[in-house]
């Protein structure tokens, strides 16, 4: 992709993101070029109706491809979940995007696996995490984590309390 961000290319990266089910590939910068290329426009809108209608189709097209950009993450993220296998065609923004919710994906196949298949004598309680917390070998010799602030887990109790003494997360009650 050329390093100036034109009306044709914003146009073909909508075409390919709509006519397929993965990601399209785009260059890690395309949101910043994007941003650039309509500040730039925004001025000679205003006296041009041509150009107007213009901006508005551009802008129209940029929020159908991250709007689909979007879906597609969150399904990946699932599949990804479920099989372990990577996701492709990331930009860096949509990476990060990715892990968060990889992991949130994590967290609750995690409890949902906890409540469906207890572990013996291992009495579990629920917390949420107040701040991220590195991966640990729980009293029941499992490795649970790491955590990002915000997830919810089932843990063994010993190693919530201790969580929770520390502040590092809160005690939850599931009726």
């Amino acid at each position: 992709m050329p390093d100036i961000m034109t009306y044709e290319t914003i146009r073909r990266i909508h075409k390919d993101e709509e006519l397929s089910v993965k990601l399209s590939r785009i260059p890690d910068d395309f949101f910043e070029k994007a941003r650039e290329y309509i500040r730039a426009k925004e001025d000679s809108v205003k006296s041009d109706a041509a150009a107007a209608q213009e901006f508005q189709n551009v802008k129209h097209r940029l929020r159908f491809i991250m709007e689909a950009r979007e879906r597609k993450i969150l399904n990946m993220a699932l599949y990804s979940v479920r099989t372990g296998l990577p996701p492709e065609n990331l930009t860096a923004a949509e990476k990060l995007f990715f892990e968060s919710i990889l992991d949130s994906l994590k967290s609750f196949k995690q409890f949902r696996e906890d409540v469906l298949e207890p572990k013996e004598n291992a009495v579990l309680k629920v917390v949420a995490f107040t701040e991220d917390t590195d991966a640990f070998v729980g009293e029941d010799m499992i490795s649970y984590g790491p955590f990002k602030k915000g997830d919810i887990a089932s843990i063994p109790e010993k190693n919530a309390e201790i969580l929770v003494n520390d502040r590092k997360a809160e005690g939850m009650k599931i009726q």
